[in-house]
């Protein structure tokens, strides 16, 4: 979060027109740190070459798609999917080669992080699953990355988009994190500017988890869930789902859906809040999936929306560069559905 805002006070107010690459930067390092045990410098080569290898993976056509269901058109049309296999390759032999790393200093009196704890449960032979060798360590970092990396910062993209765009929803939050407050014996601890926003706090800012949620709705940085296989012959709403039906569930088509949102297509964070400013309608809201099958990361990239998000509207006060600047919500989409470009100003509160 720290190397964010230093990103973002060097721009000293000026234009700044890739939002996401500040945001990978920041996504990646939670990840790494948790995989493998450290963080980059915000300036490192290294990790600037993790973030190109990453945004390769995720750019270019979406799995529904014509290439995407017919893979044989990337080779016709030489599209970006092949860079997706060669951004792979990267990713495979950067994460292979950290795995050797650790196999060779493993020690397991000293688990530093995630590889350890997987090499840790490999020895144990009661522990061992058919899982546990080096294909699934290797896919499961993969989809830790993945998971949440691009979908994350991409996020977090729109989020700012939709502050430049609505300033008084900015300035609510903003106010929301001042002067939010709890009493514990006469003693009130206050956000205010002094220190950062904890995850802790959530619960104190009922208005900006609200702006989170409602910019995950609209945003629909995954338009679908992740495709399912029926076990056998079923029957929903009428419809009959023959055994081994392929079925991809739309989460855009909930999210907008005008029987559960009142204006579905208005930008409004009040729509998740009561009487009583509670948060409500969270079942309607499933940006990650539902069910056995939803994002593994969900816990994880909440916590990190909800972090950098705050901390940033506490620090930063972002509008756009021209009062005039016209700002398309059209996003573009690949694996993830990514806002259009956009230029932005970050000054200092």
């Amino acid at each position: 979060m720290q190397n964010i805002a230093e990103d973002l006070e060097k721009t000293k107010g000026a234009e700044i027109t890739d939002v996401k690459t500040m945001m990978l930067k920041a996504s990646c390092n939670v990840i790494h740190s948790l995989i493998f045990g450290y963080r980059y410098k915000h300036d490192n080569e290294s990790l600037h070459k993790l973030i190109k290898t990453i945004d390769e993976i995720f750019s270019g056509p979406g799995p529904l798609t014509a290439t995407g269901i017919f893979p044989i058109l990337n080779f016709l049309t030489k599209d970006s999917v092949r860079v997706r296999v060669e951004g792979f390759a990267t990713l495979k032999k950067y994460i292979d080669e950290h795995i050797s790393e650790h196999r060779d200093s493993f020690d397991p009196e000293n688990i530093r992080d995630f590889i350890d704890m997987y090499l840790e449960a490999e020895k144990d032979e009661i522990e061992r699953t058919s899982s546990l060798n080096p294909g699934g360590l290797f896919s499961t970092i993969a989809d830790l990355f993945a998971a949440g990396t691009d979908t994350t910062a991409t996020t977090l993209d729109w989020s700012l988009l939709y502050m430049i765009q609505y300033p008084d929803v900015q300035k609510r939050c903003q106010e929301e994190i001042t002067k939010a407050g709890i009493n514990l014996s006469q003693l009130i601890i206050f956000i205010g500017a002094g220190r950062m926003v904890r995850i802790s706090d959530r619960r104190r800012l009922p208005y900006t988890e609200a702006t989170i949620m409602e910019i995950q709705r609209l945003s629909n940085i995954a338009l679908f869930a992740v495709p399912h296989v029926s076990v056998c012959d079923t029957t929903i709403n009428g419809y009959k789902i023959p055994k081994n039906t392929i079925i991809i569930p739309s989460l855009v088509s909930v999210h907008l859906d005008e029987t559960i949102w009142t204006d579905p297509t208005e930008f409004n964070p009040g729509r998740f809040l009561n009487q009583n400013n509670e948060i409500i309608n969270k079942e309607y809201l499933m940006p990650f999936a539902l069910g056995p099958r939803s994002c593994p990361g969900e816990s994880l990239a909440r916590t990190e929306l909800f972090l950098i998000f705050s901390n940033l509207l506490q620090r930063f006060e972002f509008s756009k560069v021209d009062s005039s600047d016209i700002l398309s919500f059209e996003g573009i989409t690949g694996i993830t559905q990514a806002p259009s470009p956009y230029r932005l100003k970050a000054d200092l509160r």
